[in-house]
């Protein structure tokens, strides 16, 4: 079990003295739990503001496009698009929101951040899926012109990896083109394996055009979010684990509309739903980008699921398992479908 601890990094003693005593105060307090239960404790120290170090000064045609609400994490979000704007100095950086008062407003464009607003909407959708469409659109239709890639991550989130775009770029030069189709690069956490078209749709990396293209889609309504399909080559499997009582996931209402655009209708089969994966998405490692998500759990990315794994629906694809159905995706689907077969005989789930 890994443990993450935020601190403030200042230039005084007292404040280094501070985290070193609570430093030592969290390394008692977890011996002391695994000398009572059957753990290894850990803990990552990330610095919360005033990064020093930056990237090189290349990609002057990305955007780091920051979307969601400020509200209630002002301080976190702030210091992520300051960060951003440290590890890349020549990228864009685009914050896009909802109505913020104008003090904030000002002290994100003072850091050289634009910021985009929207009004709110009615319907949320599931997952507040209907809010990340509405902010994804309005910060990918304000980005320069210039702009031929984009990062697209969330307010809650933060990369803190000086390299993440390095990283991507280098991913997205070997696997994110296929003829004319252009890839989307997700990180394997939130990307499920075995629940239907569920790649991520919290941190993504593509070209500004593909990007643009995929979230040009309708709101989820309130009458429209109600699926009616069932894996039925898999009777054991029950609809909860492919999603939530006949509700679409955010993920899989985003990739089916996307689609339906492209004239394939979705028949929510193991099969269909790992050939998507493998023709327009990219799974990467969320570790090379030193993923946080501030929601929820003060546990590292890599150790949410593990302890959850009563729901077929929460195992991810990792990123060499992406490889292995990019290269042979027959093999690497046949193998899938056993492992599958396996668990729900062994009624593991």
């Amino acid at each position: 079990m890994r443990h993450r601890v935020h601190w403030n990094l200042r230039e005084s003693k007292r404040t280094i003295f501070s985290v070193n005593r609570i430093i030592s105060i969290l390394e008692k307090v977890f011996k002391r739990i695994e000398k009572l239960h059957d753990v290894n404790m850990s803990y990552s120290l990330r610095t919360e503001n005033r990064i020093l170090c930056k990237s090189s000064d290349r990609y002057p045609q990305v955007a780091v496009l920051v979307q969601g609400d400020v509200q209630g994490k002002e301080k976190f979000t702030f210091n992520s698009v300051y960060m951003y704007r440290k590890f890349f100095p020549n990228a864009q950086i685009i914050l896009s929101t909802w109505k913020i008062d104008d003090l904030l407003r000002l002290n994100f464009e003072r850091e050289g951040i634009k910021v985009v607003t929207s009004e709110p909407i009615s319907h949320s959708g599931v997952g507040n899926v209907n809010l990340q469409i509405q902010t994804t659109r309005a910060g990918l239709s304000n980005l320069d012109d210039s702009i031929e890639f984009v990062l697209k991550t969330r307010t809650d989130m933060r990369i803190y990896d000086v390299l993440a775009l390095d990283y991507l770029s280098s991913i997205f030069s070997q696997y994110g083109t296929a003829g004319n189709q252009t890839k989307i690069l997700v990180p394997s956490f939130n990307s499920m394996k075995f629940r239907c078209y569920s790649a991520s749709d919290q941190i993504q990396y593509s070209s500004k055009d593909r990007l643009i293209e995929f979230w040009d889609c309708d709101f989820m309504t309130k009458d429209r979010n109600i699926v009616d399909n069932n894996p039925g080559e898999y009777p054991g499997v029950s609809r909860p684990n492919w999603a939530r009582n006949g509700i679409q996931f955010a993920e899989e209402y985003l990739i089916t509309q996307d689609l339906m655009k492209k004239g394939i209708s979705p028949d929510y089969s193991l099969i269909q739903s790992l050939n998507v994966i493998r023709d327009y998405f990219v799974i990467v490692n969320e570790n090379n980008l030193d993923l946080v998500w501030a929601k929820n759990s003060k546990r590292e990315l890599s150790n949410r699921s593990r302890f959850q794994i009563s729901d077929l629906g929460l195992i991810s694809m990792q990123d060499w398992e992406w490889i292995e159905l990019y290269r042979d995706s027959d093999q690497y689907i046949a193998k899938s479908r056993h492992q599958l077969l396996s668990l729900i005989n062994e009624k593991s789930f």
